[in-house]
């Protein structure tokens, strides 16, 4: 059977996708939109006939049964879709990955901060204003910005060249090409922004559960500062202005780890693979009405206009973890088992062992990727492998997060 596939990967903390398809004859279009969650990907189907692309046959690769989409039209978002840098020599196209990441924990210092970032500024109220994500915004194709050109593959889905970093040469990463929309062996560009031409910004574009750290060249955002952002770069108008960086899903000012004055008062200067950054502490200048001081692990707290679950405040039992899902101002928390991928009766037989957060393995009752209905009310299908060969349940909010 063929298989034209698209997949929409939005990856806050390595990430969840959400699975939307459409049939039309032996054809099914797969939207993935990765949500912020320390899991794999999250799907959600959702019939419609008008969405199918325009494809062109005739472009057609070798060996792949998955028809390309044209590309030709400039993106709506009007950011560049080829660019170049100072630091590679030569003329790089410098494709920027899909994937939208956040991560909670485990993020390396920065790796340069503006000259001036030790200069203290009045900053916004700590809860910001919240926005929605920009993972289904139509590119100029009629795509979601993030979309990925897949195929079905056996159990899981084929997106590109590679699929984890393993599978490139040494110093390269496996990274989602804005251009081509296909997963690709990639390299890193630029080490800080002055790398990069006017207009461009150096940032991190490898996946938070990858083991190379990937750096390229992509397009400043529209967001201002206190709105929340794409943690990784999906499209200008889910990327922060000049001068800003995403930091926990939050546009936020630069500093210096060094000097506690580089921030304002209630916030704190936290390290992150884009450089440190100023974020609000809830607990000291509080929440605007409705929303909710929430811990996210360990001392991270974080301002939440809609929250599900109440761990890891209420601990999880002996065995379990607590796992969430945090994207755009929304949390979902729910305890899990632990486990080991390695030991299959670690899981129930309904069950599978997948990625739980960091080097963390947790189980999920088993869903089938191509059933929308295969885990019912409440909670989402979704990937918990990083080949995408795993699927799991998870709760979802009541605004379907």
């Amino acid at each position: 059977m063929l298989f034209r596939s698209i997949l929409l990967m939005s990856v806050t903390a390595p990430g969840g996708l959400f699975v939307k398809r459409t049939f039309s004859r032996k054809t099914v279009v797969l939207a993935l939109a990765v949500l912020a969650l320390a899991l794999g990907a999250a799907g959600v189907w959702v019939p419609t006939e008008q969405e199918l692309p325009a494809v062109d046959s005739s472009r057609a690769e070798p060996g792949n049964s998955l028809v390309p989409l044209e590309t030709s039209v400039p993106a709506r978002k009007s950011y560049p879709m080829q660019a170049t840098t100072r630091l590679a020599s030569g003329l790089a196209r410098s494709p920027a990955s899909l994937v939208q990441t956040a991560s909670f924990s485990g993020m390396d210092g920065p790796r340069s901060v503006p000259e001036n970032a030790s200069a203290p500024r009045e900053s916004v109220p700590s809860s910001g204003v919240s926005l929605p994500s920009t993972s289904l915004d139509s590119a100029a194709d009629g795509l979601p910005s993030s979309g990925l050109r897949c195929s079905r593959a056996g159990g899981g889905f084929q997106c590109g060249t590679c699929q984890k970093d393993s599978d490139c040469p040494a110093g390269r990463g496996c990274v989602a090409n804005r251009e081509t929309r296909r997963f690709e062996c990639l390299d890193s560009e630029c080490e800080e922004d002055g790398h990069c031409f006017p207009g461009l910004v150096c940032r991190r574009v490898s996946r938070w559960d990858s083991s190379s750290v990937i750096r390229r060249c992509v397009p400043m955002g529209l967001r201002r500062e206190g709105e929340t952002c794409d943690t990784q770069f999906v499209s200008a108008a889910g990327a922060c202005q000049e001068g800003l960086l995403c930091h926990r899903g939050r546009c936020s000012i630069p500093c210096r780890l060094e000097d506690e004055a580089s921030c304002p008062e209630g916030h704190s200067c936290e390290a992150s693979d884009d450089g440190a950054a100023c974020f609000p502490d809830c607990r000291a200048l509080g929440c605007p009405g409705g929303q909710r001081c929430k811990s996210v692990g360990g001392q991270e707290y974080q301002c939440l206009k809609e929250v599900q679950g109440e761990c890891p405040e209420t601990p999880c039992a002996e065995g379990e973890r607590c796992n969430m899902r945090v994207v755009h101002g929304r949390g979902v928390f729910w305890c899990a088992r632990l486990c080991d991928p390695l030991r299959a009766e670690s899981c129930a037989a309904n069950e599978i062992c997948g990625i739980g957060g960091g080097a963390v393995n947790t189980c999920y009752r088993r869903c089938d990727p191509m059933d929308p209905d295969s885990c019912g009310e409440g909670s989402t299908c979704t990937t918990s492998a990083e080949d995408m060969s795993r699927w799991g349940c998870i709760p979802h909010g009541s605004s379907g997060l």
